[in-house]
């Protein structure tokens, strides 16, 4: 099966009654950030790694991690035929936090960090 990834900017905002380390330990780790995608996520969410998103009917992701910074945000780039930015923000806000997800739309390109993604291959040479 072959999904559309196609968006626009979407946006959207919850509420939750945690503090922002709690909330960015929800997001931060591979497992976790999974369970909230539906998907085996495989690698390091660190800046310049690529993670795939394996989903349960077979589809297969990737996604370059752009900037880490917590415990307040996360930016990622779907890799692919529907490439999209996506930021994860935390605020802390009195009894808990908010958390703020954008996705946008962007154009397949040469990445905007020469470094993003050339860690990975520095690290299979090295083997």
């Amino acid at each position: 099966m072959r999904y559309s990834w196609a968006v626009s900017d979407v946006r959207r905002e919850v509420f939750l009654p945690a503090d922002a380390d709690d909330v960015w330990s929800a997001i931060a780790e591979p497992d976790e950030l999974g369970d909230w995608f539906g998907a085996d996520v495989d690698g390091d969410l660190e800046k310049g790694e690529v993670a795939t998103f394996r989903f349960p009917d077979g589809a297969e992701r990737r996604a370059v991690v752009e900037e880490v910074d917590p415990p307040r945000r996360m930016t990622f780039r779907w890799l692919g035929d529907d490439p999209s930015r996506v930021t994860i923000e935390i605020d802390e806000v009195p009894d808990g936090a908010v958390v703020r997800v954008v996705e946008r739309q962007v154009e397949a390109a040469v990445t905007p960090s020469p470094q993003i993604g050339f860690r990975p291959l520095a690290r299979a040479i090295a083997r």
